[in-house]
């Protein structure tokens, strides 16, 4: 409950880190909390580090082998409860 009443007054929380400067910008904008100075969501989606110059074809290729290591990895935890 108290994070609850804090959240309102206290300021929004930023980015630490190695990241760059670009995502720190895209997360910034996402954290505002008076919805008046927010960014919509078709303003969000045409930032730089969601509309970057990147083929879409490593999301993809990325997309694959995360499934493909899920899957791997749920059949195993199946065959670990079967064992019990």
């Amino acid at each position: 409950m108290r994070a609850l009443f804090l959240i309102p007054k206290e300021n929004p929380p930023t980015l630490e880190g190695n990241f760059s400067k670009s995502y720190k910008e895209f997360v910034a904008a996402c954290l505002m909390k008076d919805p008046e100075e927010r960014q919509s969501i078709s303003v969000l989606l045409k930032h730089k580090f969601v509309n970057h110059k990147k083929k879409t074809s490593f999301l993809v290729d990325l997309l694959d082998k995360y499934r493909k290591w899920k899957n791997e990895n749920d059949d195993e935890e199946e065959e670990d409860d079967d064992e019990e």
